[in-house]
């Protein structure tokens, strides 16, 4: 379960708000509401006209056994900080050694069609202080069917990528910048792909399309990284 500091405090200030109205309720009625058995008293308490205070007489004979339980309570609220600690730093080694994976999505926004092609735009943000190197975007479906890719800066300027002409795969690499601390926002790159068929230029387009988009974190030597990417016509109506 996750820490939540709000609902800790709040179970907290209850759990407090509880025991000191507890304590001031007994303070107040006293042996009537708690009085002490006489087998734990001794004979000159007995005989005395002043009877020992309830609150103070088992708060004394408990006192250790509730400071161990005290320490307890603190001792677990204190790993949880640094669980939390942990959790943090763990989390931005994570982003130095490029363990974050990239929010990559198709934006729905930019979807469109003319009479020979579809249009996309998928959309790529590195969260890593590594750069981020995009080296394929691929058709997977239709089958019956290419693709171009052009890289968008922020005018909207189109830079053909891959082989320059209509193809299944392009292959390339584009480098999305690692995120830095000062930075707003985390680098972003966006590519546009137009989507052609072997149908005639009149015909019907295809109502579902999936991409599959290859990248790797620069400096490391593992393997290619994939991300899958559908789209359908029923899910924009």
């Amino acid at each position: 379960m996750a820490y939540d500091p709000i609902e800790y405090w709040r179970r907290a200030s209850l759990f407090g708000v509880g025991i000191v109205a507890c304590f001031g309720l007994i303070a107040v009625i006293g042996p009537q509401m708690c009085p002490v058995p006489k087998a734990l008293l001794t004979t000159d308490q007995i005989t005395s006209s002043l009877q020992p205070n309830c609150l103070e007489f088992w708060f004394n004979r408990y006192q250790t056994l509730l400071g161990v339980i005290g320490a307890l309570i603190a001792a677990r609220y204190a790993w949880l900080g640094v669980q939390r600690q942990i959790a943090v730093a763990n989390k931005q080694l994570d982003i130095a050694l490029g363990d974050v994976p990239p929010d990559i999505w198709l934006d729905r926004i930019f979807i469109s069609e003319r009479d020979d092609a579809l249009f996309f735009r998928i959309a790529v943000v590195n969260h890593n202080r590594r750069p981020l190197i995009v080296t394929e975007i691929a058709l997977t479906e239709p089958g019956a069917a290419a693709l171009s890719v052009e890289r968008v800066d922020d005018q909207g300027r189109g830079k053909p990528l891959g082989t320059g002409a209509v193809a299944n795969t392009q292959r390339f690499r584009e480098t999305v910048q690692g995120t830095r601390p000062s930075a707003p926002e985390a680098p972003q790159m966006t590519f546009q792909l137009a989507l052609y068929t072997a149908a005639p230029a009149d015909g019907p387009h295809p109502d579902r399309a999936s991409f599959r988009v290859r990248y790797e974190m620069f400096g490391l030597n593992d393997d290619p990284r994939t991300v899958s990417l559908s789209w359908s016509a029923s899910e924009d109506e």
